[in-house]
């Protein structure tokens, strides 16, 4: 004898595959936050879990663009599809002379199947004209939001974010925060020779805002 449909409504379905953070109940898209850090042993990572990065910043050198790539390996076969919002800390640091800079960010999601490297979804933070002065740092906040290819994740694929900027000028470096638990009294990590902790209006001092720089990324709930 067969059971009645409504004691089998729910059974047949695929388990739900990843935990989700939220769900957005006007899109039915379930969000995952990604961490990224440093670790001295698989280098840039992507985490669902915060933990203290091993550098809680990255400095691109003077006058040098700066492409890094944070990834996750993924377990379990999860959808991507929907929303994602990245916020990205980070300093411009000068070592003389004033400077004004209107600097770009270009954040990039991507699969990686460990051949081909595909672009999902990108944006360009803008922010105002930053000006400093000589010898002292300003740090600055970038939001994105951007939307993203739907595409399918194998187990074995990897989930990767790119921060990408131009180099930023003569005697001036970009320096990226990425202290999953928001460190702002650890010294960002830096190679003009300008002795600071962060962010300064005037001398030394620490952060002015967050060093967690992190992900919202749309999942599709199975």
């Amino acid at each position: 004898m067969p059971l009645n449909s409504k004691f089998t409504k729910f059974t047949t379905a695929s388990p739900q595959l990843v935990s989700v953070d939220f769900v957005d109940k006007a899109t039915g898209v379930g969000l995952i936050t990604f961490y990224a850090g440093h670790t001295d042993t698989d280098g840039y990572i992507l985490s669902s879990n915060a933990f203290y990065s091993s550098e809680a910043s990255t400095a691109s050198g003077q006058n040098v663009a700066m492409d890094l790539d944070f990834d996750v390996l993924i377990e379990k076969t999860l959808i991507i599809d929907g929303t994602c919002i990245v916020e990205i800390p980070y300093i411009l640091a000068h070592d003389a002379g004033s400077w004004s800079s209107d600097p770009n960010v270009v954040v990039t999601l991507r699969h990686w199947d460990g051949t081909t490297e595909t672009d999902l979804g990108t944006a360009t933070g803008n922010k105002p004209l930053v000006s400093i002065g000589a010898n002292i740092s300003k740090d600055v906040l970038n939001t994105v939001k951007f939307d993203v290819t739907r595409k399918t994740f194998k187990k074995g694929d990897t989930l990767r974010l790119t921060i990408a900027t131009a180099a930023a000028g003569a005697g001036t470096e970009f320096i990226l925060a990425h202290d999953p638990l928001g460190r702002t009294n650890e010294e960002a990590t830096q190679v003009v020779g300008i002795d600071f902790r962060g962010s300064l209006s005037s001398a030394i001092g620490t952060w002015t805002l967050t060093t967690i720089l992190k992900a919202q990324i749309p999942i599709v709930i199975i």
